[in-house]
């Protein structure tokens, strides 16, 4: 029985996973996993969350999304009331509730959208 134990802790199992000859395709317990069709899948994938945020949470009506400088860097220190460092200007808050009441505005007839808006 020691023999066991120590024979199991000095060996390895078969990989669950190895690619193909060419690295175009991985398997995984023997199913078969194109990467280009992977690559199709996520990009489909992430075009429709896209979509989906633009039109439901953004309710802009061409499907896009704003640009987003991503290399603003948060100042945790700050507490002032109403600081949103991505906008780095005091009065943040108010220019971030009239961008969310100018998009309202563009909503087809017929959407219902009930949003409460809570002035600080």
């Amino acid at each position: 029985m020691n023999y066991g134990m120590i024979a199991k802790k000095n060996s390895t199992t078969r990989s669950r996973i190895r690619w193909s000859a060419d690295n175009s395709i991985l398997y995984f317990d023997g199913r078969a996993l194109k990467m280009n069709e992977w690559k199709q899948f996520i990009e489909e994938l992430v075009s429709a969350a896209e979509e989906l945020l633009s039109q439901r949470l953004l309710f802009r009506e061409d499907g896009g999304l704003p640009e987003v400088d991503l290399k603003v860097i948060d100042d945790p220190s700050n507490h002032e009331a109403g600081h949103y460092f991505a906008l780095d200007e005091s009065d943040s808050w108010r220019k971030a509730r009239l961008t969310l009441i100018q998009n309202l505005t563009i909503i087809p007839p017929g959407n219902h959208v009930v949003i409460k808006i809570f002035c600080v």
